[in-house]
């Protein structure tokens, strides 16, 4: 029952990272945990929640993600999203 249990929320884990990378967010929490996610590679380990990482003392606030242009997420390449989460997201 455990195993189970444990391998269905691994795949919402990684079901969710994925759409991270591959789609636009939807609601306000969605730029949010991406900022928290990829602004700090050593820090910020939560995907879906920050709860975790300020538990465990390894939350670091981020105010905008420097991407270099070629890792630019596939969302952050469109120009209509790119303008509107400018605030969120440097592409350098």
């Amino acid at each position: 029952m455990f195993s189970s249990r444990f391998t269905m929320m691994y795949l919402v884990y990684e079901a969710a990272h994925k759409i991270y990378h591959l789609r636009t967010p939807i609601i306000r929490y969605g730029p949010r945990m991406r900022k928290h996610h990829f602004g700090n590679p050593k820090c910020n380990h939560g995907v879906t929640t920050a709860f975790w990482d300020r538990l465990f003392g390894t939350f670091k606030s981020v105010e905008i993600v420097k991407v270099p242009k070629k890792m630019a997420l596939v969302w952050l390449k469109e120009p209509s999203v790119a303008y509107k989460y400018q605030k969120h997201f440097l592409i350098k």
